[in-house]
């Protein structure tokens, strides 16, 4: 003879029971959450004009190695800083060239035109485009 289960449950009961197991399962669903891109608004450096050899160039930003000019003389090739008064210098075999302060704001990108590609005169002169600069002075 066929043994039968002493516990007995109401109707209610295996209702609530199964709606359980059922919302338990649901919460064990894995739902996509949509993903965004975030933004990188720090402000860029790029370096034109340094055609005498820019691979041997190195770029200084508060006394810290960054790379070589040539890592960020392509139109889609940037140095990323932070906000704010950056000292940068350019260094060839340890004599610094060329060396400025930028005061950088998040999501502008600034210019620093070397006048003359030889690495023997440092002059440059830096610009920021016309949607960075003040009002006052466009």
């Amino acid at each position: 003879m066929p043994k039968t289960c002493p516990l007995t449950l109401s109707r209610p009961t295996k209702i609530l029971l199964s709606g359980l197991v059922v919302w338990g399962l649901t919460a064990c669903v894995a739902t996509e959450v949509p993903q965004r891109p975030i933004a990188d608004t720090r402000p860029t450096v790029q370096f034109l004009g340094a055609e005498q050899p820019p691979e041997q160039i190195r770029v200084y930003v508060n006394g810290l190695e960054f790379g070589m000019v040539s890592d960020f003389d392509e139109p889609d090739e940037y140095l990323r800083l932070l906000a704010g008064a950056q000292a940068v210098e350019l260094k060839f075999e340890g004599e610094t060239i060329f060396s400025t302060e930028l005061e950088l704001v998040n999501g502008a990108h600034e210019v620093v035109y070397l006048s003359n590609p030889t690495i023997s005169v440092p002059s440059a002169e830096v610009t920021a485009p016309a949607s960075t600069l003040p009002s006052d002075k466009q």
